[in-house]
Parts: C-alpha cells; sequence; structure tokens
C-alpha cells in the first residue's frame, strides 16, 4: 500500500453522527490516505451562538491550518450536502488550500424547476406556521414530514435559524470563481438536491467533471461507498 501526502478533509452534511461515514473513510485509509471527518459546530460540535455562512468559512480555514493545512501545503476537500455547500464556498475564496475538489451532493444552488421552487415554499410556510402550533407536537411532525425537512425538525432552536439563512443563499456565482479541479459526484436518485441541480453544479465550475452514482439517493457515500471512495482514489491521484 503506498501512502499519499495529500491529506483528504471531509466535510459532513447536515447530521448529528457520523456513525455512517466509517466504512467510506476505511476504504479511503486503506488506500494510503490520511483522512480526517471534520465535526462541524452546530451539528456534530457544540456552538454556543448564531453564525453565518461565513463563520463557517473562519472556522474551516482555521481548522485546515492548525492541521498544516495552507498555501504551501495544500489539502483534498470533500464535502458532502451543507458540506459540500461550505467546501465550495471556501475553495472559491481560498483556492490555494485545496489541490482537489470533491462535492458530493451539494447544496448551495437555488432550484429552477416549478416542482423544487414549491417545495421550497412549503418549507417556509409550514416553519412559520408551526411555531403558534408547538403544543401540537404532532402537527409539526407532519408538516416537516410532507416538506421533507426532517432536519429542520430535529434542529435546535439555534441551528433553524441558522438552515433559514442557509437555505436562502445560493452560491451560483460564487462557484464560478472556482478554479481548483473539482470532481463532482451525484446520487441518481437524489431526491433532496436533485440531479438536475448537480448538471447546474457541473455548468458553473469550469474545470470540473460530474459523475452519477446508479441507483444512489442523497448520502452515496453510505449506500455505495465502494463506488464513491473508487472515484475518490482514482482522482485524486
Amino acid at each position: 500500500m503506498s501512502t499519499n501526502s495529500t491529506p483528504i478533509i471531509i466535510l459532513h452534511g447536515w447530521t448529528y453522527s457520523i456513525d455512517r461515514w466509517q466504512p467510506f473513510v476505511t476504504l479511503l485509509q486503506k488506500s494510503g490516505f490520511s483522512v480526517e471527518l471534520l465535526r462541524i459546530p452546530g451539528l456534530t460540535a457544540p456552538l454556543a451562538e448564531d453564525w453565518n455562512l461565513s463563520h463557517f468559512e473562519d472556522w474551516l480555514k482555521t481548522e485546515l491550518e492548525s492541521r498544516g493545512i495552507n498555501n504551501t501545503h495544500p489539502c483534498i476537500l470533500l464535502g458532502h450536502s451543507f458540506g459540500g455547500h461550505l467546501s465550495a464556498r471556501f475553495t472559491a475564496q481560498h483556492a490555494s488550500y485545496v489541490r482537489h475538489l470533491f462535492l458530493l451532493d451539494c447544496s448551495g444552488i437555488r432550484p429552477r424547476s416549478i416542482k423544487l421552487k414549491i417545495k421550497r415554499m412549503v418549507f417556509f410556510l409550514l416553519s412559520k406556521l408551526g411555531a403558534p402550533l408547538k403544543m401540537f407536537h404532532f402537527t409539526q411532525q407532519l408538516a416537516h414530514k410532507l416538506a421533507r425537512e426532517k432536519d429542520y425538525h430535529l434542529a435546535s432552536p439555534r441551528m433553524k435559524k441558522i438552515m433559514h439563512t442557509i437555505i436562502n443563499a445560493d452560491m451560483s456565482s460564487t462557484i464560478q470563481q472556482i478554479s481548483t479541479p473539482t470532481t463532482i459526484i451525484w446520487g441518481e436518485y437524489d431526491k433532496t438536491t436533485p440531479f438536475e441541480l448537480g448538471v447546474r453544479v457541473f455548468s458553473l465550475i469550469p474545470n470540473s467533471t460530474l459523475t452519477t452514482v446508479m441507483g444512489a439517493k442523497h448520502s452515496p457515500q453510505y449506500t455505495h461507498p465502494e463506488v464513491v471512495s473508487r472515484i475518490v482514489i482514482e482522482e485524486s491521484q
């Protein structure tokens, strides 16, 4: 087994546990990579104040630099969903820190289709209507389930506020500035960030490729770890 000197830094999505990442991480480590899955404040690490996207970007820069990653010692950065959103924004501003960027079913692009726009509108409407109905716990659960926003329902009040900010943000203009080689990986049947959004991300990043994980949904690293790890290993050479 050869050792790859460039570390892989992973940013998970909107989750409260990183346990399901382990098989994917192990496959990368067996191929000789040094891999670290960062714990994002407010999700898998504590957060004591309200943050916006700039705070998350500053946090990521500090985390990378504390690991010796900088202009002369770049990393391979892989982000899933919200982690992909953050990774893309960071790479657009700090290209020299990232040798290769992997975006896995990332968020951050506003939908153009009527269906997705309606879903977004329903989510915000139900989240507002749910506030005065806190005594009707079942009503809230059903409303957010219909909007397919389980993550919102489970979030703390602070993270719900942050989620609103993130969902309203659109990084289309920002990621056009990415010059770093980028591999976009997308689940064929992703309903959270549908494949059409992956195509748009691909069209916006000049030096990028798009690979579909057949049969996968929003988290192919969980369901198809061998496929996704093989793509990462091959593209990182």
